[in-house]
């Protein structure tokens, strides 16, 4: 489910028929375990993060209202630039595209120029309010920060995607 004609799929794009029942029973037992051990932190924040991601198999639908709670709990426990990113693509989808952008605006300053996530994310906002010509930079910036080959298809086929 995550690798479909050597591209990287993203989570919330991803066929969740295609996903481990057995993995998936697996995690959930162990994250009802840490949860009632009530003693949050980092791990069982990821973990519940991935939960709400799993529910999509079910409901069809991604909560970002549960995932934009989690994140900033996650950010509380563990602040990273990564976490930031997933946190301006929540904030995205909750409040459109031109919020993320905000968001995002301020953890590049924070990140500097060289963090391909931010670069990605940026690029597919962009898309969403049709400024193709800032898609198309934040794409190639992208590309050139990574080095992973699945990543960098998936990222060449969603600039492709792009009407001028």
């Amino acid at each position: 489910a995550r690798i479909v004609e050597e591209a990287l799929v993203p989570t919330e794009k991803q066929n969740t028929s295609l996903w481990n029942e057995e993995f998936i029973n697996h995690a959930q037992m162990r994250l009802q375990e840490a949860y009632n051990m009530s003693a949050p932190g980092r791990f069982q924040i990821e973990a519940a993060i991935e939960s709400v991601h799993i529910n999509r198999r079910k409901t069809g639908l991604v909560d970002w209202k549960a995932l934009n709670k989690l994140y900033h709990a996650l950010m509380k426990f563990a602040p990273s630039a990564g976490a930031m990113v997933a946190q301006s693509v929540v904030t995205a989808n909750l409040h459109g595209p031109n919020e993320g952008l905000k968001s995002m605006a301020a953890l590049e300053k924070e990140t500097g120029r060289n963090f391909q996530p931010l670069w990605a994310a940026k690029a597919e906002l962009f898309s969403r309010t049709g400024d193709v010509a800032n898609a198309k930079e934040c794409y190639d910036k992208a590309i050139s920060l990574t080095t992973d080959a699945t990543v960098i298809r998936f990222l060449e086929n969603q600039k492709s995607r792009l009407k001028s």
